[in-house]
């Protein structure tokens, strides 16, 4: 069976505030085995590391990504003045564009992966879509190798119409539809992942509340990537539907505590990362739970 993968959503987010050079480098320090940066077009047409269409939840300025130049995002305070070490850059270095986390991934110098998701404008989708590829091929990426150097690409979205214009170009392995039960699109794009269009991205809240289809999709060979599993009961959960990459807030600590069990597995014969009731019943819940259970695909 392949290894885990633990992916630093947002970076080390747990740790540092959110898509900041500190998030990323400490995601590496920690040992993840790859990480998770949502992408946006500044007015100038930079592509940085952002998740909100505004400043304002992480920032104490206001306004649209798509309406700042990337200098003026730059003079923020996205530390909103937390300490960090030196290691970890100075204040004025922590906003991020897609080229400089590559490179910051590409100077590790061990396997990892960058999974990119496009955070798009309605009507900008083509705009996001062909600036992330030109970029990716700028720095040597091959989409049939799907690499580049020692880091490997993925590329997922929320939004079908950008998915849809990126699968004539990526490889399904490469190529993650993200959903969750509450977005509009939520069971277009379930259909189209049981069809095998694209790779699947789950929320682990939907995975606890339907377990049978994602054991479906691994069965069927279709590569599936969970955010966000924090709690090593969920990890457990992922780990029993046969799903072997998580995205996480804590990549390190989650590692830490999967490795810890897993070493405990050879002095007892058996592998919980719990020993609580829920995450037991979960499990069961897993492996006796009745098709009938499972809503029908709606047609994409």
């Amino acid at each position: 069976m392949a290894p885990v993968r633990f992916l630093a959503h947002r970076g080390a987010s747990a740790a540092h505030p959110e898509h900041t050079r500190a998030a990323y480098l400490q995601a590496l320090i920690d040992g993840a085995d790859g990480i998770e940066t949502d992408v946006r077009i500044t007015a100038d047409g930079h592509i940085v590391c952002w998740h909100d269409a505004t400043l304002d939840r992480t920032t104490a300025a206001s306004g649209h990504i798509a309406d700042w130049l990337l200098a003026e995002l730059r003079a923020l305070d996205l530390l909103r003045g937390r300490p960090i070490g030196p290691e970890l850059g100075d204040a004025a270095d922590q906003l991020m564009t897609l080229p400089e986390l590559l490179d910051l991934m590409l100077q590790a110098e061990r396997p990892l992966l960058l999974a990119i998701e496009l955070k798009t404008d309605t009507g900008r989708e083509h705009d996001l879509v062909v600036a992330v590829l030109d970029e990716l091929r700028r720095a040597g990426w091959d989409p049939e190798a799907g690499r580049i150097g020692n880091v490997e690409v993925s590329i997922m979205s929320f939004d079908l119409n950008a998915a849809e214009l990126l699968a004539d170009v990526l490889p399904r392995r490469d190529l993650h539809l993200l959903t969750e039960e509450d977005h509009a699109d939520h069971l277009t794009a379930l259909a189209a992942i049981d069809h095998g269009r694209f790779s699947a991205g789950p929320d682990i809240e939907w995975v606890r509340l339907t377990p049978g289809r994602v054991a479906d999709w691994v069965a069927a060979g279709t590569p599936v990537r969970v955010w966000t599993v924090d709690d090593p009961a969920d990890l457990e959960l992922c780990l029993a539907l046969g799903v072997r990459e998580v995205t996480s807030n804590r990549p390190g600590q989650l590692r830490a505590e999967y490795e810890a069990r897993k070493a405990a597995q050879t002095l007892t014969g058996s592998f919980s990362l719990t020993a609580t009731a829920s995450a037991a019943a979960l499990i069961a819940g897993v492996l006796g739970e009745t098709r009938s259970a499972t809503p029908e695909p709606v047609s994409p």
